[in-house]
């Protein structure tokens, strides 16, 4: 149970970093449409958005020979709201992963009041968390990685029908610094230790309706975890819809009253 902990940890907030991404001087019109989307982006204070990965993973095997192959689906509804100021920012996760061996395993995690709720594998608890602080910390280091043109490797666009595609590739080293100064300054770490956590062969693509809203993320990337001298595998590829981009978003709330309350994430 505590190792499934540790990997939904990891794939939930690995999907929730890894659409983050820069640009790159490669192409002149891709970059003045990738300004235009950052520049919409970040007036944005609510987000409905609809993930769903195939996540396949490669464990060492029982018998010290060789791995073993598991794969999933993740499904995941994230809502936000008030994204600009945290002392009234509230969010809520949904994930469902189906694992053929296992059946359905649901996830919930909500944030209000300067309180993250978690409702996991039947444990339900809350903790305080300085959400004010993290994304300053967050926002700092994101904001520094998304207008770096080192971050980048490629940044090409074309058409999809009426919209507009952006595809890029991420720089690995880059990117694993930008996830482990998001994950310290969320409080993850502590969550993850005794885990190296690698992220690498990252490509995506933004589609922009004529908006400039971008209304789809496609993701691929992998993931490598260490733990005790052991290494597993996770690949994901799949994507993320927004809902009504730019409306308001209706955050449901949890009752206080059904968790009891920690002093940090449950390991």
């Amino acid at each position: 149970m505590r190792f499934m902990k540790r990997v939904m940890a990891v794939v939930l907030t690995a999907a929730l970093l890894s659409p983050m991404t820069a640009y790159a001087d490669q192409s002149a019109d891709a970059l003045e449409l990738y300004r235009k989307v950052y520049e919409k982006s970040q007036a944005a204070t609510d987000m409905n958005a609809f993930y769903d990965f195939n996540v396949k993973m490669s464990v060492p095997a029982d018998s010290g020979q060789g791995t073993e192959n598991l794969e999933m689906r993740m499904e995941m509804n994230a809502k936000f709201s008030n994204v600009t100021d945290p002392a009234n920012m509230r969010y809520m996760t949904y994930t469902r992963m189906t694992v053929p061996e296992l059946g359905e395993i649901t996830y919930s995690m909500y944030f209000f009041n300067n309180y993250c709720y978690m409702d996991m594998l039947g444990q339900k608890v809350r903790y305080p968390m300085d959400l004010t602080k993290i994304m300053e910390q967050a926002m700092a280091a994101s904001g520094t990685f998304e207008l770096s043109e080192s971050l980048l490797k490629d940044l090409n666009m074309w058409s999809e029908g009426e919209n507009q595609v952006l595809g890029y590739t991420i720089d690995d080293s880059r990117m694993n610094e930008y996830l482990h100064t998001v994950l310290a300054a969320s409080g993850m770490n502590e969550m993850l230790e005794g885990m190296d956590l690698k992220l690498r062969n990252i490509s995506g693509e933004y589609v922009v309706n004529p908006n400039n809203d971008i209304i789809k993320m496609r993701l691929k990337m992998t993931m490598d975890m260490t733990m005790e001298g052991q290494t597993i595998t996770i690949t994901m590829d799949g994507d993320i819809g927004i809902a009504d981009p730019g409306q308001p978003v209706d955050v449901p709330l949890p009752n206080p009253a059904e968790y009891t309350e920690i002093s940090a994430p449950a390991a």
